[in-house]
């Protein structure tokens, strides 16, 4: 397995790390016993542990930046309905997004993943709201609402006040954020 052994397995195996344990839990030890191979293997691909988390920073950004293979709802509301829901199912879950948040403030890198990544989805937003028929000005004012709307529902549910099952926050959020 080791000869078969690429730079996106370690990648893969860098972001598993981050989900289950956060940025500090990217060591080039553990993850290649997770991979089942010797040390020797990840400095084959990368010269540091650094450049193995800059490059597992750049996949999760690509992997959020692609295209949702489910987005291809041709009606602006149900996209938007489809993107609340999908995004209040992760509530109560771990993600790499609420890791690398965390650790944000102490690497740029991770600062500046984190604002790529914001600026794409409140463009996609916007964009379904321009759909729905609203100026590019209103449409992008509207998107930064609903995305820190749901920044904010996940902070809400970490520090366990949302008390109100998903069901009613998607009828609350579609009324709220729907012109």
């Amino acid at each position: 397995m080791a000869d078969q052994l690429g730079a996106g397995d370690w990648e893969r195996a860098a972001l598993a790390a981050i989900l289950e344990g956060g940025v500090d839990a990217v060591a080039i030890e553990p993850l290649a016993r997770r991979l089942g191979v010797t040390k020797g293997s990840f400095y084959w691909h990368f010269s540091s542990r650094d450049a193995l988390l800059g490059a597992a920073i750049e996949r999760w950004v690509a992997d959020q930046l692609a295209p949702d293979p489910d987005s291809s709802e041709p009606d602006p509301r149900a996209a938007l309905e489809h993107l609340l829901r999908k995004a209040l199912r992760l509530l109560g879950k771990p993600t790499i997004q609420r890791r690398l948040t965390s650790h944000a403030d102490r690497d740029p890198r991770i600062a500046a993943a984190l604002a790529e990544v914001a600026r794409v989805r409140t463009e996609r937003i916007a964009a379904l709201y321009r759909r729905l028929g609203l100026e590019p000005a209103a449409a992008r004012a509207r998107a930064i609402v609903v995305y820190a709307t749901i920044l904010g529902l996940e902070q809400l549910d970490r520090e366990g006040g949302l008390g109100v099952g998903q069901r009613a926050l998607v009828r609350q959020l579609r009324l709220t954020l729907e012109p």
